[in-house]
């Protein structure tokens, strides 16, 4: 029997695909429609993208790997360059560029076909059409949205003489957001958005389009009320960084922060705790009081305060405004 998939929970135990799993390549022969809209996805660039790669230099954990590379290969390649990834960190003393960093073809293509579709020598879909070329199996997990959990929903880790574990703070906490969403009467489940019509393209924050439409903001009196609009949790969700700011700009032109969106930390006994969260919750609007007449803005930000004045990254590609006005 084929353990359930519901144990991989958070990434701090790698998955096991079993023996002999094939590539993705060999997946996608048969399957090229899937291949073009994967290929687009921020499941395909869940290794390579800039954001992620930043913060992994500066953390390289293993729990990391385990979502973003999953494939036992994927890893072995990573790992391979560890000590490429630490020169990314100004703080780690390794000379930029003294590092070779070996080729990484298959932890390149990030969460792939295997990632989800293959367990135990079987493949799995969400239902099984009867047609296919070779045996598959139904998964409960995957139609459901069930599975999506194992890698969006996980606690904050501690290391302790080199053994990271998991604490009782969520660092990602999508899961449990949908299912509180579910429980209040919400009828969705992740791949109703996230794979539209069975479509491989795992839209989300990566697509401002898709995430401006998730944000709906009203002029009221004598601000602004903003709620989140088809989204089965919270706003921002998912990376602890994430988060929302409301902006005035005064008569010089330069921008204030009114209002600050999203999950806060701080340290105790130096593991991080959740100081508060403001994220926006399914059905509950929140005002934010602006100055009568003030040019507003509501920016979107991939990154923490620390990611956007630190210069690694373009604050172009960290930001976003999804909403203005007079």
């Amino acid at each position: 029997m084929i353990p359930s998939l519901l144990l991989w929970t958070g990434g701090y135990a790698p998955l096991d695909y079993g023996a002999d799993p094939p590539t993705s390549a060999e997946c996608l022969e048969c399957h090229p429609e899937v291949a073009r809209e994967w290929s687009k996805s921020s499941h395909r660039a869940a290794w390579d993208n800039d954001l992620f790669l930043v913060g992994f230099a500066a953390e390289p954990l293993a729990f990391c790997v385990n979502c973003h590379a999953p494939g036992p290969d994927q890893r072995a390649e990573v790992w391979a360059n560890r000590s490429w990834y630490r020169s990314l960190d100004p703080r780690s003393g390794i000379l930029p560029g003294s590092v070779e960093r070996a080729p990484e073809p298959l932890a390149s293509a990030g969460v792939d076909c295997i990632a989800c579709h293959w367990r135990g020598g079987e493949v799995l879909a969400g239902e099984v059409s009867g047609v296919a070329a070779h045996a598959v199996r139904a998964e409960p997990t995957l139609a459901s949205g069930e599975m999506c959990v194992g890698c969006h929903d996980f606690a904050m880790p501690v290391t302790v003489d080199g053994v990271t574990r998991p604490t009782v703070v969520p660092m990602q906490a999508t899961g449990a957001e949908w299912r509180a969403w579910r429980a209040a009467g919400g009828t969705e489940n992740c791949v109703d958005c996230h794979l539209p019509a069975g479509a491989h393209t795992f839209p989300g924050a990566q697509d401002r389009d898709f995430l401006r439409a998730s944000l709906r903001v009203e002029a009221t009196d004598p601000g602004l009320t903003l709620s989140s609009a088809g989204v089965g949790h919270h706003l921002p969700t998912g990376d602890l960084y994430r988060h929302l700011t409301v902006e005035v700009a005064d008569p010089d032109g330069a921008w204030t922060v009114v209002d600050r969106i999203g999950r806060s930390f701080g340290l105790e006994d130096g593991q991080k705790v959740l100081r508060a969260d403001t994220s926006l919750r399914p059905g509950v609007p929140r005002a934010v009081p602006i100055p009568e007449g003030a040019r507003w803005r509501v920016v979107w930000h991939d990154g923490s305060e620390q990611d956007e004045v630190r210069g690694l990254l373009r604050l172009e590609d960290l930001t976003e405004v999804l909403a203005s006005g007079p």
